[in-house]
Order: C-alpha cells, then sequence, then structure tokens
C-alpha cells in the first residue's frame, strides 16, 4: 500500500500549531484504511486519549488487534496499546476491566508502566473514602456533593427527612448512626474486600453476552418480586431504554438522577419564594444572591457547551 504523503503533511501542520482535533481528523482517515497496523493503531489511541479526550472510542480501535497470540517481549507497540487501553479503562472509571486487563503482568520483573496503571486502577476503584466529605454539604446545605450523596439524599426524602441547616439539631441521633455505619462499612471493606478482591475481579472476564444475560435475566426478576406486577417490568425496559438514549447523547447520567432527586425540593422553594414576593417572579432576578447564581449558571452552561464543541 503507498503512502499518503499529503495525509501525512496534513497531520504534521495541523501538530505544530497545537490543532489537535485536525490531526485527529487526518489520522482518523489512515486508520481506516490500516486498522490493523501496530503503529497506527498506537497512535490513534493515544490522539484519542492524550490530545482529542475520547476514551470512549478506543475499545473499538483497541479490539480490532487481537493481543493473545502476541509475544510483548517482541512488541513494543503491544505494551503501549495496553498502557492506553488501561487508562482510558481508568479515565472512564471502569476500573474492573483495567485490572483484568493488566494483573497477567504484576507478577513479571517487566512492564514497569503498565504496573503503575494496574496500581493507578486499584487505587481509584477503591475511592470510597470521597462519600464521607461529600456528606457535608448534603447535611448542611441539602445538597449532594456525588452520586452516592445523592442516594442518601433520596433517602432521607423517602423518610419524610429535609435536610438542611437544622437538620442536624433535630435529627442527631440518626445522622449519627449514618456515621457509624460508615465507619462499620470502611472496616469491613477493607477486612472482606482485601481477601474477596482477587476472585471478584475475575467476572470482568466472563464473556460479555453471558454476563449481559445474567444482568436482563435478574433485573426482570428483581422488578417482577418487588410487587408481583407486570407494570413494574415494564417500567424497568422503559427505564433502561431512557438510561441508553442520555448514554448515547452524552447526558450525565448522575446529573440526572440528582436533579431528579433536587426537583421536588427545587418547586417547593420556588413556591415558598413566590409567597414570600406576593407572586413577583422577578425576585429572581432583583435579589443579589439569586442574579448571581443565575450568572453563574449561565456562564457555566456557555463554558460547557464551546468545550464540547471545541472537542467536535
Amino acid at each position: 500500500m503507498e503512502i499518503d504523503l499529503n495525509l501525512i503533511q496534513h497531520q504534521f501542520r495541523r501538530l505544530l500549531p497545537g490543532n489537535n482535533r485536525n490531526v485527529y481528523k487526518y489520522l482518523l482517515q489512515e486508520y481506516n484504511l490500516t486498522p490493523f497496523d501496530l503503529e497506527t493503531n498506537a497512535s490513534m489511541m493515544t490522539i484519542a486519549l492524550q490530545f482529542v479526550n475520547k476514551p470512549k472510542e478506543i475499545d473499538s480501535i483497541f479490539n480490532e488487534v487481537n493481543m493473545e497470540a502476541m509475544n510483548l517481549e517482541n512488541c513494543a507497540f503491544c505494551e503501549n496499546r495496553l498502557y492506553i487501553k488501561g487508562l482510558a479503562d481508568i479515565e472512564l472509571e471502569k476500573y474492573d476491566e483495567a485490572i483484568g486487563l493488566l494483573t497477567p503482568f504484576a507478577k513479571q520483573s517487566d512492564y514497569i508502566s503498565l504496573k503503575k496503571v494496574l496500581l493507578k486502577a486499584h487505587i481509584k476503584s477503591g475511592n470510597n473514602a470521597v462519600v464521607g466529605p461529600n456528606l457535608v454539604p448534603l447535611v448542611t446545605l441539602g445538597i449532594p456533593g456525588n452520586l452516592a450523596a445523592a442516594l442518601i439524599l433520596g433517602g432521607f426524602m423517602i423518610k419524610g427527612l429535609t435536610p438542611g441547616p437544622m437538620f442536624m439539631q433535630e435529627n442527631a441521633p440518626l445522622l449519627y448512626g449514618l456515621f457509624a455505619v460508615l465507619l462499620i462499612s470502611n472496616l469491613y471493606t477493607f477486612l472482606v474486600g482485601n481477601f474477596f478482591v482477587r476472585y471478584v475481579r475475575k467476572i470482568t472476564r466472563i464473556p460479555k453476552p453471558i454476563l449481559f444475560t445474567a444482568i436482563l435475566i435478574f433485573s426482570v426478576i428483581g422488578s417482577y418480586v418487588f410487587q408481583s406486577s407486570i407494570f413494574d417490568i415494564f417500567m424497568m425496559f422503559a427505564f433502561g431504554i431512557l438510561g441508553y438514549l442520555l448514554t448515547k447523547l452524552e447526558i450525565n447520567l448522575p446529573t440526572v438522577i440528582v436533579a431528579f432527586f433536587l426537583g421536588p425540593l427545587f418547586e417547593r422553594k420556588i413556591r415558598q419564594a413566590l409567597l414570600i414576593s406576593g407572586g413577583d417572579a422577578t425576585i429572581f432576578f432583583t435579589r443579589p444572591i439569586c442574579l448571581t447564581f443565575f450568572i453563574l449558571t449561565i456562564l457555566g452552561v456557555v463554558f460547557l457547551i464551546r468545550r464540547k464543541r471545541r472537542l467536535k
């Protein structure tokens, strides 16, 4: 196959001033011509991860080449591909996949770079220490700091509890009980998780068709057993399709879940503000604090839209 010199010249002309998105576009054309070439494959993964931040596309690129029959001792690009794939899995928070991919190299004397990525995946996968600090804004202001705190907020609201400045004074026994449970769970995770992690991570090696089928069966059983209702099964499929569409549209699922829990609280606070102002909606734009938050929200949305367009 003849090398397209114009394509290479385009890449260098775009790479030197830092126009990495166009480099990615031209390299994608080259990759479509030779997807099995290890050097082109590894370069494509590097550009997608490091310069353009498209780690989701690395899975399909990585799977173009079967690594099972390759000898890594004589294949530098094979090690590079594993290194980049592990970093992409970590960025996508697929820590178990990164661990399953790189664990076979943990006991070998070489592959220092792969061991560093494996260590990072292990550290990230055990990152449950962030739940405690995120309870502070939840308990004091009623604002969840992450997805786990949002789920706790949902549990509070189901029980009729409203987190806020008076929550600690009015529900101190419940709050201290929650802190005690978190301490016990961390101890349990250290003792039990440290023993079972070597066995549980083998689940990631189960073929995906079998694994997904098992998950679907258990999901259907769990939905039906709760109230013995076929309607619940249809609702499960409906929300599953909704989640799939949100993923395809690249809408952040934790954000949607947080909005679902905060929606009723937001509506209640709006009604309170309108009652105080006598039904005058301009209170949201004339008060300094409200106006500041509106401006910050608009600036945040504009910044995210512009950043997304730049990445494309």
